[in-house]
């Protein structure tokens, strides 16, 4: 920690510590061929996590994910893989 940096001052959310406690859910589609190594199919991944005083934590946020991967065979040993990933926290 930097002396008189934002840390050492204490005015970062978590920067004396506290107790994090949240509910996520999430739902997943996955088409693969292969988890290890995909060459064809795709993966979805939606998720969402809420934390706050009601549930016992010290911070409050929200948070939404989406994961979206494709694949696509390019001959017999290679595949194009494409990914979009956005996530918000609020």
């Amino acid at each position: 920690v930097a002396p008189g940096g934002l840390l050492a001052a204490g005015d970062v959310a978590g920067a004396r510590g506290g107790r994090r406690v949240s509910l996520a859910l999430f739902a997943t589609r996955d088409t693969r061929d292969n988890v290890f190594f995909a060459r064809d199919g795709a993966f979805v991944s939606l998720g969402a996590r809420v934390a706050g005083g009601a549930l016992g934590s010290d911070f409050a946020f929200r948070r939404a994910r989406l994961d979206a991967r494709r694949y696509v065979p390019l001959g017999a040993r290679a595949a194009l893989a494409v990914q979009g990933v956005v996530e918000q926290t609020w």
